[in-house]
């Protein structure tokens, strides 16, 4: 193996760029969310009760990790969704190989294990 990245760090990579996304978006919203509430309060001369209190102290951060947890997920999913997804290429050369079609050729995409298979099939595919 020459100088490829390892697939699982990129997918520790890409946990890690979806974690500092979902943590800024946390930020954002809870700040915001809590600023506005804030400004509506002043302006307005208005004595929180205790309800009211209990939903800027908590309510608003849970909210804003349940959005950010959700936006991780959906992220994380997404981008490990198109690494993985290069297997069904993968399964498509090999299945040409074993009907013999042997002028398929993978393309080749990143830089990792997954790209060292397909060059591995597509040697096969042009020696057979």
């Amino acid at each position: 193996m020459s100088n490829r990245k390892k697939l699982t760090h990129e997918i520790l990579g890409l946990f890690g760029a979806t974690t500092v996304i979902a943590v800024f978006f946390y930020g954002f919203l809870s700040m915001t969310a809590n600023s506005i509430a804030e400004t509506y309060i002043l302006e307005r001369d208005l004595t929180p009760t205790e309800s009211q209190e209990w939903i800027l102290d908590f309510g608003i951060p849970s909210i804003s990790f349940m959005m950010a947890a959700l936006l991780f997920v959906f992220l994380f999913l997404f981008l490990i969704g198109q690494r993985l997804g290069y297997v069904r290429v993968l399964i498509s050369g090999i299945e040409a190989l074993r009907t013999h079609r042997m002028d398929y050729e993978i393309p080749i995409e990143w830089n990792n294990e997954l790209t060292e298979l397909a060059e591995s099939i597509n040697y096969l595919a042009r020696t057979e």
